[in-house]
This record gives C-alpha cells, structure tokens and sequence, in this order.
C-alpha cells in the first residue's frame, strides 16, 4: 500500500447546520500532479462536482452548508476556511430527527485499510418508509454515491482523486500510541461507493463532539 510521502493530501471539511445542531462531513483527495492544487481550487471544484449536487437532490431545505475547510495536510502554507457556496438543500417536506443520516460506503481496492463511510444528514421522512428508503430515494441516493468516486479537475493542475486514508501509528517507550505525520500514512483509492437503504444515525459526526 503506498504511503503519501510527498504527495498532496488534502482533507475536505464541509459544515453544515440545522436549527441548534452542527454537523460535519469529511473528504479525502490525493494530487499526484506535479503543481500544487490550492486549496480554495479544491474547494470549489469539491463543491461543484460533490456538494451542489448532492444538497439540491438529497437534503431537506432547512439543512444549510455554512463552511468548507480543505487543507492540505501534507504542506504548512496551503489551507483555507470560506464560507459554502452550496447553501440550503433542494428539497421540502417534513424532516426527520436531525441525528437520522443515510449512510455511503466508500469501497477499498485493497484491504490495507477499512472502508470509507459517509453519513449525510438533513433526511425527509417522505423518502422513507419504515427503516428504509424508498426506491426513487435510494436511486437518488446511488447517484450521489457515485459523485464520491470521480476526481476533482483542477485547472492547469489535472485532477485530485478521492482516497481512504489510513492514518499509521509509533508506539513509544511508554507504551503510548503516537501519530506519523501524514507523509507516512496509507492511501487507498476508492473503487466504488454504495449506497445503504437503510437509515442510520449522524451521531458521530455531530460537531459539539468532534475534537
């Protein structure tokens, strides 16, 4: 499996918000491209090609896209913090509790890391039926799974690709887990991604609990 290395490696925050409560999504990309990729262009192409599409056809109007972080992790001088261009979800109706989420699995291609997994919040109680999601839904859903798989076109740098990263660990002389850099951690790209048509729960990517 490769290591990053020298690669930029860039971690894609979106936040987003309804009534009282925070919720956070977080994005992996790799550039293998001799130029750099800027972070504002990789929020915007992550916000054009992934985020527009998938508020406008997936999430309840009431939910609201308020910022994207990108950082690459791999370089001190290359990050921004601006607010979304996305906004408000597409769709109206009556929402479900805000910690009910749909669930993605992002895919490996090889096993030396875990899946991926996404769950995307701001869910509508039309879409679902019991524990499941209707079939026009888990449709829609499928086609916002698929977006999770392209690359990202970066203009006069090429495409960023979208990776599971598997973060690598020294134990110290105390026996303590220390985390590498990310020039030594795991990348996998994603083969695939599917969508569950099952609900799920938004718990752990609330943002009062995220450290």
């Amino acid at each position: 499996m490769p290591v990053v290395g020298e690669l930029g490696l860039y971690q894609i925050i979106d936040f987003q918000q309804i009534g009282p409560s925070g919720m956070i999504n977080v994005y992996w990309y790799l550039n293998v491209n001799p130029s750099k990729a800027s972070a504002s262009a990789v929020a915007t192409a992550f916000e054009g090609v992934v985020l527009t599409p998938l508020a406008t056809t997936i999430q309840w109007s009431n939910i609201i896209h308020t910022e994207i972080e990108v950082d690459e992790v791999t370089a001190n001088d290359n990050f921004v913090t601006q607010a979304s261009t996305v906004g408000a979800g597409g769709l109206t109706g009556s929402g479900l509790p805000n910690w009910v989420a749909a669930s993605i699995q992002l895919n490996r291609t090889t096993k030396e890391t875990r899946n991926g997994r996404k769950r995307i919040a701001g869910m509508l109680e039309e879409n679902s039926t019991q524990n499941a999601w209707t079939p026009s839904f888990q449709s829609a859903l499928q086609a916002v799974a698929d977006l999770m798989v392209l690359d990202l076109p970066i203009p006069a740098v090429g495409d960023v690709f979208p990776v599971i990263v598997g973060k690598t660990y020294t134990i110290d002389i105390e026996g303590k887990k220390i985390e590498n850099p990310p020039a030594e951690w795991l990348w996998n790209p994603i083969k695939t991604a599917t969508a569950s048509n099952l609900l799920t729960t938004q718990g752990t990517r609330k943002l009062r609990i995220i450290t």
